[in-house]
């Protein structure tokens, strides 16, 4: 078994653990926003004793720096996109949603990275946007709610920044990388809604539990993205490694469901959540 396939598999335990733990705080009132910009740079932070102890090597020009700034930006639009809409609707819905980000991350991949697009990559789209469809149909009739679609959104931004990262992570080590990229995007987010933001710190602060699980979460989150980037750092192609990673939205779909008791339309989940299964495992293959 190939090094980057564990690494891509070990994200997904903490990333389906993270998903969970995130949508338990939106239910208790905390800001999407907000939240996202400090989780980012949180992780950042908790980076850097990673980068002292195993050293810092991040190769500095001008196109490096702004590709990372570019990520930056992509980075702080996915989860203000992805949060927002989070807050908005059920996990097990969102999760199954976000699978569409292996469709743009297989997209981006052969247009930005070369890499092939073959008849079984097809096939599986067809078994991920059916998955969509399936649960987006409602008495023979397709609406995509609104929130839905900050979700599908967000799916493009992340799949984007995958390849970015794909390029980056060339020019550095995983833990260098991760601390100046989610250093870039916390930082991007937070200023992005500046105004937003400072209209609400001081009572979200004040939030029960607020900055343990901010930092129970982040940590988590570090884990998981050490791991993508080691996959990455490991000859792992980003379509591959996205596409497991993704995997992560199918658990998540499940620990909505029993842990957070969706059960709105749950035939219709369980069967779009196996189609979304079977097309990311066949991207996999």
């Amino acid at each position: 078994m190939e090094l980057w396939f564990l690494y891509a598999v070990g994200s997904v335990v903490f990333l389906a653990t993270f998903s969970l733990f995130t949508k338990k705080l939106f239910t208790r009132g905390f800001d999407p926003l907000l939240y996202g910009g400090a989780m980012q740079f949180t992780v950042g932070v908790m980076a850097i004793p990673l980068v002292l102890i195993y050293g810092f090597s991040f190769d500095v020009s001008f196109k490096t720096v702004t590709i990372l700034l570019v990520s930056g930006f992509v980075y702080a639009a996915a989860a203000s996109l992805n949060y927002y809409g989070l807050s908005k609707t059920e996990l097990s819905r969102a999760a199954i949603l976000t699978s569409t980000a292996a469709i743009w991350g297989m997209v981006s991949g052969f247009v930005f990275l070369g890499e092939p697009f073959t008849s079984q990559k097809i096939l599986a789209i067809v078994c991920i946007i059916s998955a969509i469809l399936l649960i987006e149909g409602k008495n023979n009739n397709l609406k995509f709610a609104k929130y839905d679609l900050f979700i599908l959104a967000s799916a493009i931004f992340y799949a984007v920044g995958a390849s970015l990262d794909n390029i980056l992570v060339s020019h550095s080590d995983p833990f260098s990388y991760l601390m100046v990229s989610f250093l870039t995007a916390g930082t991007t987010m937070l200023l992005m809604h500046s105004r937003h933001n400072a209209a609400i710190v001081r009572s979200t602060a004040r939030q029960k539990d607020f900055i343990k699980m901010l930092m129970l979460n982040s940590f988590f989150i570090l884990l998981s993205y050490a791991m993508i980037f080691s996959a990455y750092e490991a000859d792992g192609e980003v379509s591959e490694v996205y596409a497991i990673e993704q995997l992560e939205t199918v658990l998540t779909a499940f620990l909505g469901i029993l842990i957070l008791r969706e059960f709105t339309r749950l035939p219709y989940k369980l069967i779009a959540a196996m189609l979304a299964f079977a097309g990311l495992m066949m991207l996999k293959k």
